[in-house]
């Protein structure tokens, strides 16, 4: 059913990952075949293809090489030579959810007609907020906010090649430039889902690669609102008022970015933003999972340390906490024994010690969503630039 097309150029650092997440999917049967386009590396990528296909000669995996000619030639070139219907997009630092395809199969079974499906969580059209359900946009809708994400695409390849697939003049914003298109087949669907993780290869958004280049990018989302109006998807008057639109959301986007930068220095210098602060009491068969929950975090950076307060647990927990310590060196972890003395006297203990300039609190039959500490550090600092 799918062909998975990843475009890959010098990312011996991620691309292991982005794979492994295509082969660990709980639908291995819809996948048809795998193609990477090696678009001109001149690091290790090449090699770690080739090792990686060799491991695994169970899966039909084609590798092509060719100069370096930009993501969108690389991404025109695999979804040409593809053979299933249907084409699912990943980059070589993205990685997918292990249920991805599954979930995303079983909308296309409710939707006969769909042509196109996205994914992104939560899901913001206007002033809504969607955190379950498949959602049609308007043009008007992408306008404003320019989703879903690339590795999150499906598309049926027939359809792809009919509307021209990727301008491949473009460098930036070549993504929307071509979804757009599918809004003329009336099939702009996406899934309120959390399905692939994007970036992973990075501390923060638009720390390098193309995305890095905000004034560029930002050229092409004028561009393809420009498009829009072009092919009748919008008024010539929406146009004008999209324009100014994105001049504001460009200038607010690159003083966040700034922001980013600057807490990431303050990283460097050990001088993190969060203390997490977990208070444990007979949760043996729990604790793990809050602690996976913080160490899984999209910007694990943010965190300073991970307070475990033992509140006099009779169970296994402390044995559990030490062991992950023991295993888990790369991020500061302390364990803190107290008598019990009930749940409020725990975390007092723990903010008390904190290092810290925020207390962030998870009980420990609790998890966090991945982007959780990313989502409320950009709210933070918009609001009081971190303080």
């Amino acid at each position: 059913m799918f062909s998975v097309v990843i475009p890959a150029y010098n990312c011996e650092k991620t691309i292991y990952d982005s794979l492994e997440s295509v082969i660990s999917q709980s639908r291995m049967d819809l996948i048809e075949e795998i193609i990477v386009i090696d678009d001109g590396s001149i690091d290790n990528t090449n090699s770690i293809i080739e090792e990686y296909i060799k491991d695994h000669k169970e899966i039909n995996i084609n590798l092509l090489y060719q100069d370096n000619a930009g993501v969108s030639k690389a991404r025109n070139r695999g979804i040409r030579m593809a053979k299933a219907e249907w084409i699912a997009l990943l980059d070589a630092d993205d990685v997918w959810m292990t249920d991805k395809l599954k979930k995303q199969k079983a909308e296309i079974d409710r939707h006969p007609d769909m042509v196109f499906l996205g994914a992104s969580y939560p899901l913001k059209i206007y002033n809504h907020i969607f955190y379950k359900g498949v959602h049609k946009l308007s043009a008007k809708q992408l306008c404003y906010r320019n989703v879903p994400s690339t590795p999150s695409i499906i598309f049926k390849r027939d359809i792809g090649i009919e509307l021209g697939l990727f301008d491949e003049c473009m460098r930036y914003g070549e993504d929307i430039n071509f979804f757009q298109k599918f809004l003329l087949k009336d099939s702009y669907y996406v899934l309120a889902d959390d399905l692939v993780k994007i970036s992973t290869g990075k501390n923060f958004f638009a720390e390098s690669g193309l995305s890095s280049n905000l004034k560029e990018m930002h050229k092409g989302r004028d561009r393809n609102t420009v498009a829009m109006c072009e092919q009748g998807l919008i008024s010539k008057q929406f146009m004008w008022f999209m324009l100014i639109f994105n001049q504001l959301k460009f200038i607010r986007r690159s003083a966040l970015v700034n922001i980013n930068k600057n807490l990431y220095r303050n990283y460097e210098k050990r001088n993190n933003m969060f203390s997490v602060v977990i208070p444990a009491y007979n949760c043996e068969n729990t604790i793990v999972m809050s602690l996976d929950s913080v160490m899984h975090q999209t910007r694990k950076d943010l965190v300073e340390e991970i307070i475990v307060v033992n509140d006099g647990s009779k169970d296994g927990t402390r044995e559990i906490v030490i062991q992950y310590i023991e295993e888990h060196k790369e991020l500061e972890i302390r364990l803190i024994d107290q008598e019990n003395n009930g749940v409020s006297h725990a975390r007092n203990t723990g903010i008390k010690q904190a290092k810290g300039n925020w207390i962030a609190l998870l009980d420990s039959d609790d998890i966090w969503m991945p982007n959780k500490l990313e989502r409320q550090a950009e709210i933070l600092l918009s609001v009081c630039g971190g303080g």
